[in-house]
């Protein structure tokens, strides 16, 4: 069987086509920069419109959907937004408020201020993901493998953020030993004894699913975890319909295809909705103090195993508050792990 050789491109070829593709980039932003201040030129000629509230349920661009409020609830309307320049650091859940200029065009004017605004470090760049969270949904998977240092990573989130975390272990179903089996549930129960509520469930056998519906009642919910830990499952599991595609495992990288591009909000009930947001395979710490990732760690606050050296590396100094809190098993040895490994990395960010 012959073989074609395969062509790639010169640099200069690649130089012209990433032109080309900036160039298209910028005619787009100009072309929407354009339109949101022609936007602005009539809202100022117009004194008698009524102006709407709503919350962000996605981002595009230099424009927003959002669905109107009604008496603060939420309702299964949503429309395309223009926004003034001040306000292109909108998230989803964020609360605006806008005009309808027109049948087909609205305009953002203000937005509300934020209970919590959730970031991460991105190419030395800190992003803004989602606004006015409630409830963080952590959730992993026994399949490919249960990785508890992104668990603890978004508990540290959490608890930085004011936001309750609910831990999620899908795919429980596919457990197959007896000693698989009480490793979960040794986890699970060992996040319980920490006062984080935690479920196994199934989106495949919608085990636990009305469990996590009764803690969705109130409030903004968001998703989190890995690619291929079946968040799309779980979301058509909660609403019970198909509202997701849900992708395959690659089972050489062990991680899932990314089925969600971008943030968006689905309305659960008039008081509460749910958030997915695009699968992240790294959250990385990079922006966190040390303070910040202790403050993660529930078994850390009690004073009496604060580390009473401001340069400890909190291995092997006679001493050490984290150590000694190891070594009086107050805290689990696979939390002891991903806290030192954590440390580490944010250390040498």
């Amino acid at each position: 069987m012959s073989h074609q050789k395969k062509r790639h491109l010169s640099l200069k070829q690649q130089r012209n086509i990433n032109k080309h593709r900036q160039k298209l980039i910028e005619k787009k932003s100009l072309k929407n920069q354009k339109a949101s201040q022609e936007l602005e030129l009539l809202l100022d000629q117009e004194d008698n419109l009524e102006i709407k509230k709503g919350i962000v349920i996605s981002r595009y661009g230099k424009s927003a959907d959002v669905m109107p409020l009604e008496d603060d609830k939420f309702t299964s309307s949503h429309q395309r937004c223009f926004m003034k320049a001040s306000l292109d650091d909108l998230v989803v859940g964020d609360i605006v408020f806008f005009y309808d200029i027109n049948a087909e065009q609205s305009f953002i004017v203000e937005r509300e201020e934020r209970k919590n605004l959730i970031t991460r470090f991105y190419f030395n760049k800190q992003r803004n993901i989602v606004a006015n969270l409630t409830t963080m949904l952590i959730t992993s998977s026994i399949n490919p493998t249960l990785n508890t240092e992104i668990i603890d990573r978004y508990l540290i989130v959490a608890e930085n953020s004011g936001v309750k975390p609910i831990i999620l272990i899908n795919k429980v179903d596919l457990v197959s030993s007896d000693e698989e089996k009480a490793e979960i549930e040794n986890i699970i129960n060992y996040y319980n004894s920490l006062g984080y509520t935690t479920f196994a469930v199934s989106a495949t056998n919608n085990l636990n699913i009305d469990l996590i519906k009764n803690q969705l009642q109130d409030g903004l919910h968001i998703l989190v975890g890995q690619t291929g830990v079946g968040k799309s499952s779980l979301i058509n599991a909660i609403f019970g319909e198909d509202l997701m595609s849900v992708g395959e495992i690659n089972y050489d990288t062990k991680l899932g295809k990314h089925t969600t591009t971008t943030s968006r909000l689905f309305k659960l009930n008039d008081h509460s909705a749910l958030i997915d947001s695009p699968g992240i395979r790294e959250f990385s710490l990079d922006n966190y103090s040390e303070p910040q990732l202790l403050k993660g760690y529930k078994e850390l606050h009690d004073p009496t195993y604060a580390c009473r050296f401001s340069d400890c590396n909190h291995v092997n100094n006679l001493g050490c508050g984290i150590l000694r809190l190891r070594d009086d098993r107050k805290i689990s040895d696979f939390r002891f792990k991903n806290l030192l490994s954590l440390l580490q990395q944010i250390n040498q960010s």
